[in-house]
């Protein structure tokens, strides 16, 4: 039986989206999946016949964790992949590290011995720190993590340059689909006075909620009552983004965590994403495969998502979107066709975006290589 550990940091959004879509698809087809993170990625409640060969195993890698903390994960780690090891019957054994402190961990659990049994590939989901102290431990895990793997598999363009320049040996990008997308083709033109607006986020300073603040204030001035924004998420932002909100009187709504988002993105004019970098966001994918109108910025790996059908502005400018905002409010002649026009491009681009088997293609390639065509 094939077998994969999946190696994951405290994590949740995109990056814990993406790893449960990993585990369930390799169980699906008849991997050994051993979930190595802090809490089960499938709980027992919803446990189904695909999920009964994901094997959780204790694992702690937190963001910031001291040296002691990192160097107790390796041990672990080690441990894990020992008794892995043992039951594989002289198969090769897959590492699938989420993230460069994961995959730097996973690198240093690895000994010799177990490393001719072992193969290492890392999916880098974010960049690294740009100054102090962590951005010294971050640039040192993210060199260990590129050059120990026999793969990394890159969410963005960015990363994929920046493991190359870190001495990765091969690098691909990674494929990254929203889970079970479905285009729903029965959207029409808006028919309100006020344009709708939604925004899926964290509420963190990556994402640059400012921006559209400003970028809400900027269309409230010109166009007072013409737009109405709802930001769905939670984050350590959250009272600065209210009390900018308050302050100015700006028609924005704080949503909190919503469990079903496409719901929103289907009563939506519009998503916007205002983000100063990005993997692969499924928020927008979501969006996209829903056919809706998307205004974001070109950060990360977002055109690998929006590709060429969406234009993107760029990262910070909150003239641009609203300026982007403004040629679809209701007020303004030939919005409404311009806003079918940007679905169709989403409806274009909805066609064109990774599936679950495509994932799933990867994986198989990555983790269950011929081993005669590599170099280990």
């Amino acid at each position: 039986m094939r077998r994969v550990i999946l190696v994951r940091p405290r994590a949740e959004g995109g990056l814990l989206a993406h790893v449960r879509e990993e585990a369930l698809l390799l169980a699906r087809a008849g991997v050994r999946v051993v979930d190595a993170g802090e809490e089960a990625l499938v709980s027992k409640a919803t446990c189904n016949a695909s999920a009964s060969g994901i094997h959780h195993r204790p694992l702690a890698i937190a963001s910031g964790a001291s040296p002691r903390q990192a160097w107790g994960a390796r041990r672990a780690l080690r441990e894990i992949v020992r008794e892995e090891v043992e039951g594989a019957d002289g198969e090769l054994l897959t590492v699938h590290a989420h993230g460069a402190r994961a995959g730097a961990i996973a690198a240093l659990a690895l000994t010799p011995k177990l490393r001719a049994r072992v193969r290492l590939v890392t999916t880098l989901h974010n960049r690294m720190p740009r100054s102090g102290f962590a951005a010294l431990i971050g640039r040192a895990l993210f060199t260990l993590a590129s050059r120990k793997s026999a793969l990394i598999l890159a969410v963005s363009p960015d990363l994929a340059v920046a493991a190359r320049a870190r001495g990765a040996r091969r690098v691909e990008g990674a494929v990254i689909p929203a889970p079970g997308v479905a285009l729903d083709g029965e959207r029409g033109p808006g028919q309100s006075d006020v344009l709708e607006v939604l925004c899926v986020a964290r509420l963190a300073p990556q994402k640059d909620l400012a921006c559209l603040c400003e970028a809400a204030r900027i269309v409230e001035e010109r166009y007072p009552g013409a737009l109405r924004v709802r930001i769905a998420g939670e984050g350590p932002e959250r009272q600065n983004l209210s009390s900018r909100i308050t302050a100015e009187k700006l028609p924005i709504k704080l949503l909190g965590r919503v469990e079903d988002p496409r719901a929103l993105m289907r009563e939506a004019d519009v998503v916007v994403q205002t983000s100063l970098w990005e993997g692969q966001p499924v928020a927008l994918q979501e969006a996209i495969s829903e056919g809706a109108a998307v205004i974001a910025t070109d950060a990360g790996g977002t055109r690998w998502v929006t590709g060429e059908e969406i234009p993107l502005a760029a990262p910070g400018e909150a003239r641009e979107i609203a300026e982007q905002l403004i040629a679809v409010l209701p007020p303004v002649p030939g919005s409404r066709a311009r806003l079918e026009q940007m679905r169709e491009a989403s409806r274009r681009r909805a066609e064109q975006l990774p599936t679950e088997d495509d994932l799933l293609a990867q994986l198989e390639s990555a983790l269950f290589p011929d081993t005669r065509d590599e170099e280990r």
